[in-house]
């Protein structure tokens, strides 16, 4: 089981490198075994799993990579230091400042 945590870390902790589009951070043999993951049929079936699922979903979160205990963080009252509440939370998450339109991102 072990073994299994430690791949999935490191998958995630590729992830998010490649998202942040630092390419630089990841080494050679990074980039090969991310090429290889790819390829695997589990890899494959479990992606069009996700990508099926996703498309069920009713609304979607347009926060990105952020965590929502940094959302909070960021957003919390400067005078009294209070985090949002669960619906502020709800609605920081899932409405676009972009567009000024709520649920804008809904899928």
């Amino acid at each position: 089981m072990l073994g299994l945590r430690l791949v999935l870390r490191q998958s995630l902790i590729l992830e998010v490198l490649i998202l942040r589009n630092d390419l630089e951070a990841l080494g050679e043999d990074d980039w090969n075994y991310l090429v290889q993951l790819w390829q695997k049929d589990e890899w494959k079936k479990s992606s069009a799993e996700n990508k099926e699922n996703r498309k069920k979903l009713k609304i979607t979160h347009c926060a990105g990579t952020k965590v929502f205990s940094r959302i909070k963080y960021e957003n919390r009252n400067s005078e009294t230091g209070e985090e949002p509440s669960r619906i502020d939370l709800f609605q920081l998450t899932r409405f676009s400042t972009k567009n000024l339109a709520a649920f804008d991102c809904v899928g």
